[in-house]
């Protein structure tokens, strides 16, 4: 197979940056050993092979052939799309199907309301422009609307799990209804976004305090 080319997208000085549009490009780009030392930026991935993306990043970095350098704002984004497709993984493999075992398990309807939440923070940190002190509203990339649309039917019936005031009948029919509805978004192909500033902050792993708070309220209307 011949090596894939490059595509140049900006120069620093005498070192060009190359953009990596996906994982089939990536892969190629790899077999390329006259890009060793180059600087690399991601910027689109499907969100379904953003983990594999970003293994196959931090193999080229570390190798001593290729030695690949990327920009690691950018590296911070791709790893927060690569949380949100891992954790529909576990929302789709382990927490739906104890909800289908017992519609109303209290155990399940809190994990789905954890990781509805924990996918819309990852998906904010890759395209929500950062809070303003004293400003209440966020401005949403495409991205993290979808999320947040996406996380609604989860929400909400874990929501009525708690409350109790739904059917047996609407339990059984709504459960069937959560895996399509978040993993919509495994088709999504991200356009990393290169105006938002990315802090320290947003490489912190949180997904264990989305719990459905106040603060996060806001972000789902």
């Amino acid at each position: 197979m011949a090596a894939q080319e490059a595509v140049p997208i900006d120069a620093i000085g005498s070192q060009l940056e190359i953009s990596l549009v996906g994982l089939e490009h990536a892969v190629l780009l790899t077999n390329n050993l006259d890009l060793a030392g180059q600087t690399f930026v991601v910027e689109k991935v499907q969100v379904r092979q953003a983990p594999a993306l970003l293994e196959v990043i931090q193999r080229a970095v570390c190798h001593p052939k290729r030695k690949w350098v990327v920009r690691i704002p950018n590296t911070l984004k791709l790893r927060h799309i690569a949380r949100i497709s891992n954790e529909i993984e576990v929302v789709v493999a382990v927490v739906i199907p104890q909800l289908l075992r017992d519609n109303v398990d209290p155990t399940g309807a809190r994990l789905l309301r954890r990781y509805a939440w924990s996918i819309c923070h990852a998906a904010r940190k890759v395209d929500g422009a950062p809070r303003i002190p004293g400003v209440s509203v966020s401005v949403r990339g495409p991205l993290w609307s979808l999320a947040a649309d996406a996380a609604k039917p989860l929400l909400r019936y874990s929501a009525y799990v708690f409350s109790a005031n739904r059917s047996k009948a609407w339990y059984e029919a709504n459960v069937t209804k959560l895996a399509p509805a978040i993993t919509v978004l495994l088709d999504y192909v991200v356009n990393i976004p290169y105006s938002f500033t990315v802090d320290a902050a947003d490489d912190d792993d949180d997904s264990d305090n989305d719990d459905g708070g106040d603060d996060d309220d806001e972000h789902m209307e």
